[in-house]
């Protein structure tokens, strides 16, 4: 008999936990598991992201009316009253539960008070810049997790540090598909690079975390001084606020390049990838840098030494503006670095082994 594996998660497409869960349930044994994905809100893209097999259920049900007469309201109650009973079932049908984020207490105790018998949490933030805000209660119930996957060995020493060491913490790194990575990068772009310097390129959220603004601003200072140019490619709610940022600087070679289904041939575009977030669990994009062989210039989070080492593999420096701007000076002032870099991260493509790190969360469950 297949066994039972439940999948939870807010969200079904938008970003890096999106991402690893996708990847993970692609490359499980559907004849030995029986999958289902649980999200918050219904999200049609959940089809063309997963293969045929894998189940899908939303805490809002599919069909639901905006309208506010009264048959709209009585629809709506039978929907959620049978969409409600769906997920019962499908819960005390599983074997193990697996919450792929824990981002709130009240969600992360929902889980854990479940009644299944195995349940197992994943952790992708760094609780020192990240804090998550638990009760005691919900605190107490994370004991309920028969595992709390740390997706970096700095993500797990943060969970110590804050939550104590009384819970069955273990690092897994996230799935990464190299062979699809590889694949996808050969597709042919329609932007072209403006300047003779270096083109740098990040790809992530137009979000806080993920400091555009200060990078918008040191591209600002060396503008003078050196030939180079920066492609950001995703989407996000700061986007209205950084092209404000960009227009006000007179930043010319700065472009948003807005969301990209496939961002892989703009990193192989690309001379340096470069991450300017405040604060990361384990940045995967930079790991597929890594496997697309582009030198990385990253400022410190977690996961950051894991996978560049003490400037072994990749540039790491302070979280800072000062220091992001110090950082890309260096890397213009010396054309050297380029290539003295990009043969170093090729020796660390084998950290970013998907087989291994499928069979290393596989026996989990």
């Amino acid at each position: 008999m297949k066994k039972k594996i439940l999948f939870i998660n807010d969200l079904i497409s938008a970003g890096g936990v999106e991402i690893m869960m996708q990847k993970l349930i692609e490359n499980m044994d559907m004849s030995v598991y029986d999958i289902t994905v649980m999200s918050a809100f219904y999200d049609r893209n959940f089809k063309k992201m997963y293969k045929r097999g894998v189940h899908y259920v939303s805490i809002e049900p599919r069909r639901i009316m905006k309208r506010n007469g009264i048959i709209s309201r009585i629809n709506n109650k039978i929907a959620y009253l049978k969409n409600n009973q769906k997920i019962k079932n499908t819960i005390q049908a599983t074997d193990v539960v697996v919450l792929m984020a824990i981002k709130t207490g009240a969600v992360a105790k929902w889980v854990a008070d479940m009644p299944c018998k195995r349940k197992i949490a994943w952790l992708h933030g760094d609780l020192s810049v990240q804090n998550i805000d638990l009760t005691s209660e919900e605190r107490n119930s994370l004991k309920n997790f028969e595992n709390i996957v740390c997706v970096a060995d700095t993500v797990k020493s943060s969970a110590v540090a804050v939550w104590g060491d009384n819970l069955n913490y273990i690092v897994r790194y996230n799935p990464i598909d190299t062979d699809a990575i590889m694949k996808k990068s050969e597709e042919q772009i329609d932007e072209s690079v403006t300047t003779k310097g270096l083109l740098f390129v990040t790809v992530g959220r137009l979000s806080e975390p993920k400091a555009y603004d200060r990078l918008v601003k040191v591209c600002s200072k060396l503008n003078n001084d050196y030939d180079f140019e920066l492609w950001i490619v995703g989407g996000g709610d700061k986007r209205n606020e950084l092209e404000r940022m960009i227009d006000e600087l007179g930043v010319k070679n700065v472009k948003l390049l807005g969301n990209k289904d496939n961002p892989y041939p703009y990193i192989k575009a690309g001379d340096w990838f470069i991450s300017s977030s405040r604060y990361e669990g384990f940045s995967l994009v930079s790991q597929e840098a890594v496997v697309l062989e582009k030198p990385i210039i990253a400022t410190e989070c977690s996961g950051v030494r894991e996978l560049l080492g003490d400037n072994e593999y990749g540039i790491v420096v302070d979280n800072n503006e000062d220091a992001l701007y110090r950082g890309m000076k260096r890397i213009l002032e010396n054309t050297e670095l380029t290539k003295i870099y990009t043969e170093k991260v090729k020796c660390r493509k084998d950290f970013v082994n998907l087989h291994q790190r499928i069979n290393d969360i596989v026996e989990l469950f």
